[in-house]
C-alpha cells in the first residue's frame, strides 16, 4: 500500500521534477531505422537473397559509434519514458510503450518479471471481490491495477494469460549481474537503462541514482528494493513448505522441467546475497524490516521537514518547498505506522502543529484544504490507534476546525443549494461521528442558529406556520424545511442525543454558558434576567426548532425504529422518567412522548419564550399564532402537562401585550381624528376666503374614540382577571425542568410583572385618566396578591411618581374649550 501510494503520488503529485504530473510525451520510434538505412546505403549492393544488415539490441552499448545520433536520442527518450512508467507502477503501459516504439525485445525483457503460474493455480494479485462493487471500491481496484508491479499484476484481467516466466529467478539474477557490470567505470549504459535493470533486480546501487532528489522518489526507491529483497527471502523460505518432497521441483524459478540445476550451496548463497540484499540473514524478518524502514526514513527525511528549529512552522503554506517538506515528514511517520502503530500519535501531533497559529496563513487560520486533509487523516489515525492501543483517542481539536468550515459554508448565502439541493447537512453529521458528543452538539447548534439567520425564518410568518405544522408545506417554505432537515438528519445519526442538542441550542441562544455575558438592563425595569448578548432572532429560531422537533418526534414514533435510543438518551440527560410500560409494549411510545414533553420540549419552550417576551415582546408576539396552532401546543394542553401552567401564563402575558398594541394604535387613530376634526380649513377663494368646518366630521372622530375605548376596556379586562388570582405570576412548578438559573427565573418574573404594570400605566397616561388611575389601577395593584410582592421597591416608587405626574400632562384651559369636551356636549 505504501509503494502504491508513492507510485500514485508520482502520477498526480504537483512537484514531479522534469515531467508533467498527468501526461507523458508522445511515443517515439526507437527501432534504429536511420542507422539501418545508413548501413544499407554505405554497404555493397546486396545479393538477391542476402538479408539487410542486422542490428544487435545491445549495439548502442557495444558499438555506439555505428548508430545514428538521432536513433540514440530516440532510445534515450524511450528509456526515460519507460522509467517514468515503471516508477508510477504502470507496467502494462510500459510493455505497450516498448512494443509501440519498435523495441519488442525490451517488452519481452520486462515480461520476464512476471511470476510463473500454471493455468489451474490460484491467481496472483488482488482479490477484486464478487458481486457489484460500489464506486469507491471500483476506484481503489482500478488504482491498484494502474499503480502496480510484478508481485501484484493481474487483478482485473486474470493472471495466467502468459503463465509467466518459469526461469524468473535466473532472469532476475541476470538483470542483477547486468546492472552490476554496468556500474563499473567506463560503462556506456544509459542511466535510465541501468535504473530499469536495477528496478527489475532490486539492485540498490543501480536504482537509486535515477530516483531524483525528492523525498518521495528516494523513499520509493528504498522501499522498492526492500520489497524485492523481502519477496525473494519469503520465496526462499517457502520452498520447504510448497515443495516438501525430494522429487518435487525444489527450486522455484530454477531448473528446466522436472530437472533441478546442479549447483552447490555456495552458488545458492551467492544468489541469495544478490537477490535478498540486506534481508538475506536473520530469523526475525518483521523486526528486521521495521528497523530497515525506520533507518531509511530517518536517513531520507529532509532537515527540519519544513519545521524551524524552534519547533514552529517556519514558512507559510504558500511556499511549495515548505509544504513538500511538511508532507514528507508526515509521510515518513505514516509509513512507519505500518510497523509501529504508536507512531500515529506523532502524526496527530504534527497535524496539531499544522493547525496551530504558527501554521496559519495571512488570514490567521490554516488553509481550508489543510483543515480538510487533517480531518480525514485524523479519522483514520484514530481508528488505527484505537485498534492497537487501550482507551479512546481524542482528535476533536484537529477535526473541529474543518467541521466549523463546513458549517459556515452550509449556512452561507448558498444555504438552500447546499442544504436542500445538496448533502451538506449529511456531510456535517458524518464528520461529527468521531467527535465527542459535546463537540458535535456545538457544531450542529451553530449550524442551526446560522441557518436560522441566513434564511430569515424568525421573521417569516409563513415559515413559522409551516414549522408549527399549521401551514401548507411546499417548495416555497424552504426556510422551515431546512431546519427540519437538520433535526431529522441529527436524529438519524445520533438518536440518543437529540434532546441534549435542544438543550445546547437553547443555552447558546440564551448565552447561559457564557460566564462573561452581562445581564440586560431594560428601561424602567432594570436587570431583566436575560443576557444582553441574547439576540431575539436566535430565540425565535430556538422556538421554531422546538416546534419542528416535535413533528420529527411524532414521525419517528410512527416509525418506531429509534424510539428506544431516544428514550435512553432522554433518561440519561434528564434523569429517570416515570414510565409505566416496557419499551417493547404498546404504551411505551406514548409514555416516551409524554416524558419528552414534560422533561425537555415544554420546559425549553417556556424558558426561551419567557426570555424573548421580556426582552422583545413584539418578536415573541409574532410567533404566538403559529405556536397556538402548532401540533406541539395542542398536544401539550391536551395532555395536561405540568409545564402548561406557566406556558398558559406566557400566553396571557403575550395576549396582554397584543391588546395593549391594539389599544395604542386605536388611541393614536382617535387622537389623529379628533385633531383633524378640530383643525379648521380655509374655504372659497380671493376676497371671499374664510375659515370653514374641520377636515374630519365629528361623527368619524367619535367612532374612532369609541374604538379606542373598546380596545382599552378589552385590555384592562384581560389584565384585571389575572391581577386578582392568588397564584403568583410564573411561579415555578414542582417536578418541572428549566435550563435557567433560579436567579434568572426570578429576575424574569419580576421583569414580566413590571412590564405588566408599565403597560397598564401607559394606558392611563395615554388617556390622561388620572381619576381612573387612582380609583382603578392603583386599587387593583394594591389588592393584587402577587404584584407588589414581585416588584422591587424602586418599581413601586417609580409607579407612584408617574401616577402623580399625570395631571401635569392635562392641556391648558383657555378661551377656547377643549375639543373633546365640545364633542361630548
Amino acid at each position: 500500500a505504501v509503494l502504491r501510494w508513492l507510485r500514485w503520488s508520482h502520477r498526480w503529485g504537483p512537484l514531479v521534477v522534469g515531467k508533467d504530473s498527468s501526461t507523458l510525451t508522445t511515443t517515439c520510434m526507437a527501432n534504429y531505422e536511420r542507422t539501418r538505412r545508413t548501413a544499407q546505403l554505405q554497404g555493397a549492393m546486396l545479393a538477391p537473397l542476402q538479408e539487410s544488415p542486422a542490428l544487435h539490441p545491445d549495439g548502442p552499448l557495444q558499438e555506439s559509434g555505428r548508430f545514428h545520433g538521432a536513433d540514440l536520442e530516440d532510445e534515450h527518450s524511450l528509456l526515460a519514458e519507460l522509467w517514468i512508467r515503471l516508477r508510477r507502477g504502470d507496467l502494462k503501459g510500459a510493455l505497450k510503450l516498448c512494443a509501440d516504439s519498435g523495441q519488442a525485445w525490451r517488452t519481452t525483457l520486462l515480461q520476464g518479471m512476471l511470476p510463473f503460474a500454471e493455468a489451474s493455480d490460484e491467481k496472483v494479485g488482488y482479490d477484486a471481490g464478487s458481486g457489484e462493487l460500489d464506486t469507491q471500491e471500483e476506484m481503489l481496484t482500478e488504482l491498484k491495477e494502474d499503480h502496480t508491479d510484478w508481485t501484484e499484476l493481474g487483478s482485473l484481467e486474470g493472471s495466467c494469460d502468459s503463465n509467466g516466466n518459469p526461469w524468473r529467478r535466473v532472469w532476475k539474477e541476470q538483470c542483477y549481474d547486468s546492472a552490476e557490470r554496468n556500474l563499473q567505470p567506463g560503462s556506456a549504459m544509459d542511466l535510465w537503462e541501468l535504473a530499469i535493470y536495477g528496478f527489475c533486480a532490486g539492485h540498490y546501487d543501480a536504482l537509486m541514482p535515477s530516483c531524483g532528489a525528492t523525498w518521495a522518489d528516494r523513499c520509493w526507491g528504498e522501499l522498492h528494493c526492500l520489497k524485492e529483497w523481502l519477496v525473494e527471502r519469503l520465496l526462499e523460505e517457502g520452498r520447504g513448505t510448497w515443495c516438501p518432497g525430494s522429487d518435487c521441483y525444489s527450486r522455484l524459478g530454477e531448473g528446466d522441467g522436472d530437472l533441478a540445476d546442479d549447483e552447490d550451496s555456495q552458488d545458492r548463497s551467492i544468489r541469495s546475497a544478490k537477490l535478498c540484499g540486506r534481508l538475506r540473514e536473520g530469523n526475525n524478518l518483521e523486526s528486521a524490516i521495521a528497523v530497515e524502514v525506520h533507518q531509511l526514513l530517518r536517513r531520507l527525511l529532509p532537515p527540519g521537514g519544513g519545521v524551524g528549529e524552534d519547533g514552529n512552522l517556519s514558512l507559510g503554506w504558500e511556499v511549495p518547498t515548505a509544504v513538500a517538506g511538511r508532507f514528507s515528514e508526515l509521510q515518513a511517520i505514516l509509513i512507519e505506522t505500518a510497523w509501529a502503530p504508536q507512531r500515529g500519535e506523532d502524526a496527530l501531533s504534527l497535524l496539531r502543529r499544522w493547525l496551530a497559529v504558527e501554521g496559519a496563513d495571512k488570514s490567521g487560520t490554516a488553509p481550508y484544504l489543510v483543515k480538510e486533509f487533517a480531518c480525514y487523516l485524523a479519522i483514520t489515525q484514530k481508528e488505527m490507534l484505537e485498534a492497537h492501543m487501550p482507551g479512546p483517542i481524542d482528535v476533536d481539536d484537529i477535526m473541529i476546525g474543518y467541521v466549523q468550515e463546513l458549517v459556515v459554508r452550509a449556512s452561507g448565502p448558498a444555504w438552500q443549494e447546499q442544504c436542500l439541493g445538496g448533502q451538506a447537512i449529511e456531510l456535517i453529521a458524518q464528520h461529527c461521528l468521531p467527535l465527542q458528543p459535546e463537540q458535535r452538539w456545538q457544531a450542529f447548534s451553530s449550524l442551526i442558529l446560522l441557518l436560522g439567520r441566513s434564511s430569515g425564518i424568525g421573521a417569516s410568518a409563513k415559515a413559522a406556520a409551516v414549522a408549527a405544522g399549521a401551514g401548507p408545506s411546499g417548495p416555497s417554505n424552504v426556510q422551515a424545511e431546512v431546519l427540519k432537515r437538520c433535526l431529522w438528519v441529527f436524529w438519524g445519526f445520533f438518536p440518543g442525543e437529540v434532546f441534549a442538542l435542544l438543550v445546547v441550542i437553547t443555552k447558546r441562544a440564551l448565552h447561559l454558558d457564557d460566564g462573561l455575558a452581562e445581564e440586560a438592563s431594560l428601561p424602567s425595569i432594570g436587570l431583566a434576567g436575560v443576557r444582553k448578548a441574547a439576540e431575539p432572532e436566535d430565540m425565535q429560531v430556538v422556538i421554531l426548532c422546538l416546534l419542528l422537533q416535535w413533528t420529527v418526534l411524532r414521525d419517528k414514533v410512527q416509525e418506531r425504529s429509534t424510539v428506544q435510543e431516544a428514550m435512553a438518551g432522554l433518561r440519561e440527560y434528564f434523569g429517570e422518567m416515570q414510565v409505566d410500560s416496557d419499551p417493547g409494549e404498546r404504551g411505551a411510545p406514548e409514555d416516551f412522548m409524554r416524558a419528552a414533553l414534560d422533561l425537555a420540549v415544554l420546559p425549553l419552550l417556556t424558558d426561551t419564550l419567557l426570555c424573548l417576551a421580556v426582552k422583545d415582546s413584539e418578536s415573541a408576539l409574532a410567533l404566538l399564532p403559529a405556536m397556538q396552532a402548532s401540533v406541539l401546543w395542542q398536544d401539550a394542553f391536551n395532555s395536561g402537562a405540568n409545564c402548561t401552567v406557566n406556558l398558559n401564563e406566557m400566553e396571557w402575558f403575550l395576549i396582554l401585550c397584543d391588546r395593549f398594541l391594539v389599544w395604542r394604535a386605536a388611541h393614536s387613530e382617535a387622537e389623529a381624528q379628533i385633531s383633524a376634526a378640530a383643525a379648521p380649513r380655509l374655504v372659497h377663494y380671493g376676497h371671499a376666503v374664510r375659515p370653514g368646518p374641520g377636515m374630519v366630521t365629528g361623527e368619524a372622530a367619535a367612532k374612532a374614540e369609541r374604538a379606542s375605548l373598546a380596545a382599552r376596556d378589552a385590555f384592562l379586562d384581560w389584565a384585571r382577571g389575572r391581577l386578582r388570582k392568588d397564584r403568583f405570576l410564573l411561579e415555578p412548578q414542582k417536578e418541572t425542568q428549566t435550563v435557567l438559573p433560579d436567579s434568572h427565573w426570578e429576575a424574569l418574573r419580576r421583569a414580566a410583572a413590571c412590564r405588566v404594570l408599565l403597560l397598564l400605566l401607559d394606558c392611563f397616561e395615554g388617556e390622561l385618566d388620572f381619576q381612573g388611575a387612582l380609583q382603578d389601577l392603583a386599587v387593583a395593584v394594591a389588592e393584587s396578591p402577587w404584584m407588589l410582592k414581585l416588584l422591587e421597591p424602586r418599581h413601586a416608587r417609580d409607579f407612584l411618581k408617574r401616577l402623580a405626574l399625570i395631571p401635569t400632562q392635562f392641556p391648558r384651559i383657555g378661551p377656547n374649550e377643549d375639543v373633546r369636551h365640545g364633542l361630548d356636549d
